[in-house]
């Protein structure tokens, strides 16, 4: 299947008037060619956030273009285990090499895809999303205490609110495999993969108003419009994250 792919980048607001901290602490890759789509979202601020961020998609990058992916055969959830596993190194590498970047760590959410199949894996609070129809997705789940205290709430029925903190990513203290696992797409899907500075402050629903399907089919100024506004929308609600997303409209 063909691909329609269109990125927004969003760096904070406060990041113009703040030389120290100018760079994104957001990273992506679209490489159409691998088929190899992903976000990552550098934690905890300053210049380490950003340089976590970034290597991790290098990594990532890097690793598929070694040869991992051996032609004529297909991914499977080893070798996007691998895959984390690679980027995971690298970022404590790069940690323990570069000054000022001791325990940087970052989220990644990535997809491959090959064929009608996509492969992903995911550490962190980045998330994918699958829009088919009037239907949209999250494909992946959150590792942060807000999921984990929502779950048990629900089954004690509630709970105070409590504050949301990072459970899991790649570089940190307490080592975690990623999750892997396959999603069947469709041709006029969409998939989505964004960043918390957009879904902290806006609905799945108002996400689908934006990639639903036909998007594939409008034109390039359309869908920046779209996915301008919806970011325009995260900065009126507060946002004061940096906005990445990818989206991939899947055609025939």
């Amino acid at each position: 299947m063909l691909t329609n792919v269109h990125v927004v980048a969003s760096a904070a607001p406060h990041r113009s008037a703040d030389r120290v901290r100018a760079a994104s602490e957001d990273a992506f890759c679209a490489d159409e060619g691998l088929g190899l789509f992903a976000v990552a979202d550098g934690v905890g601020g300053g210049p380490a956030a950003g340089v976590a961020s970034r290597t991790a998609i290098d990594a990532l990058v890097a690793f598929f273009r070694s040869g991992a992916l051996t032609e004529g055969l297909a991914p499977d959830l080893a070798l996007m285990a691998r895959a984390g596993e690679h980027c995971d190194a690298r970022v404590r590498q790069v940690a323990g090499e570069r000054a000022g970047c001791l325990g940087m760590c970052t989220t990644l959410t990535a997809c491959l895809l090959c064929g009608s199949q996509a492969w992903f894996l995911h550490l962190g609070d980045s998330r994918a999303y699958r829009v088919r129809g009037e239907e949209i997705i999250q494909l992946t789940e959150d590792h942060s205490s807000e999921t984990l205290f929502r779950d048990r709430e629900a089954e004690m029925g509630g709970g105070p609110a409590r504050r949301r903190v990072l459970l899991a990513a790649l570089g940190s203290q307490i080592p975690m495999a990623a999750d892997t696992f396959a999603s069947p797409m469709a041709p006029d899907d969409v998939l989505l993969l964004c960043t918390d500075g957009l879904t902290s402050h806006v609905s799945a629903e108002e996400i689908h108003a934006s990639c639903s399907a036909g998007v594939a089919d409008v034109g390039v100024g359309l869908r920046t419009q779209r996915w301008d506004a919806l970011a325009t929308l995260a900065r009126e609600r507060g946002s004061r994250d940096d906005i990445t997303a990818v989206s991939v409209a899947l055609r025939r």
